[in-house]
């Protein structure tokens, strides 16, 4: 289950930044990073906010896909300053879910037309990606409510397994995975074992997801010390996560009581030794006396 399911997940990921790699030549990747610089900050001034979260999604999806491969730092600056921009627009989760939710509405669930499903599968593919880059509760929120969305998994779309497994799989998986892949300081589920087992996987991040979603557990993102705790309108408030942080690196100190009673036990200890090792020190000098009288 785990290649299948894994490299057909990233075929689709891979199409969608087809041909997004700066030239070899130096000459011409300083002129190909030069219009990417031009095409964010268009992007950044955009007036409307939903051509500002298009191009910016747009970006996310490409830059992303290739950030662990590229040695240069001006492409991880380009992708970290688009996510970071794409974060800051007020309803961006909701504005890149909303092709997914509106192109399944139109899938024909009774019989499976390529082109339509393979353009679903794109979109919706896309979409969970850019959202688990983004350090945006919002885009977390969004990701939750999508856990028990099962209406795509191939199970019940009456194939053979053969074929199954080669499609991707129902939203409440590819939202556990973009939440695998966010960058949380404590994260219900690493990616590796999520596809290694999809099924419990999943199970393992909606139990998380509970808590979370219903305020009894508080998050937090990677080199952040502010975490934020839901409500259950989505709304949330922030929380430090400092004090947290100090209790579970510090041990718990002992009653004063146990310290002193201790301290005591301790000296007594120091002076029974202590008149041993003296008594033990006279009889050696009085026999050392004697024997050269």
């Amino acid at each position: 289950m785990f290649p299948y399911v894994r490299v057909f997940l990233y075929i689709f990921l891979a199409s969608s930044s087809f041909g997004m790699r700066p030239p070899e030549n130096p000459a011409e990747a300083d002129k190909w990073y030069e219009d990417m610089e031009v095409g964010l900050a268009r992007a950044i001034d955009a007036e409307d906010s939903s051509a500002k979260i298009e191009r910016l999604e747009r970006l996310v999806v490409k830059l992303g896909f290739r950030i662990e491969g590229i040695e240069d730092d001006r492409w991880r600056s380009l992708f970290e300053r688009a996510r970071i921009e794409l974060a800051s627009v007020p309803n961006h989760g909701s504005f890149i879910v909303k092709p997914v939710r509106e192109m399944q509405l139109k899938l024909d669930y009774e019989r499976y037309d390529v082109a339509s499903r393979r353009a679903y599968d794109h979109v919706r593919t896309d979409a969970f990606q850019v959202l688990g880059y983004l350090k945006s509760p919002e885009a977390l929120w969004i990701l939750g409510g999508s856990l028990h969305d099962d209406r795509d998994d191939p199970e019940s779309l009456g194939f053979s397994e053969k074929f199954r497994s080669k499609l991707v799989r129902a939203n409440s998986f590819l939202a556990a995975w973009a939440i695998s892949r966010m960058e949380l300081t404590e994260s219900p589920i690493s990616e590796d074992v999520l596809f290694l087992n999809p099924e419990e996987g999943l199970d393992t991040v909606r139990a998380w997801w509970e808590g979370v979603a219903s305020g009894e557990t508080d998050v937090s993102f990677a080199g952040s010390g502010i975490g934020f705790r839901f409500h259950p309108d989505g709304s949330f408030e922030e929380v430090s996560m400092a004090k947290r942080a100090i209790v579970r690196e510090l041990p718990p100190s002992p009653p004063s009581e146990e310290i002193s009673s201790e301290s005591s036990f301790q000296r007594l200890w120091f002076v029974f030794f202590g008149v041993l090792a003296g008594g033990a020190a006279f009889v050696v000098y009085k026999i050392r006396y004697r024997t050269r009288r």
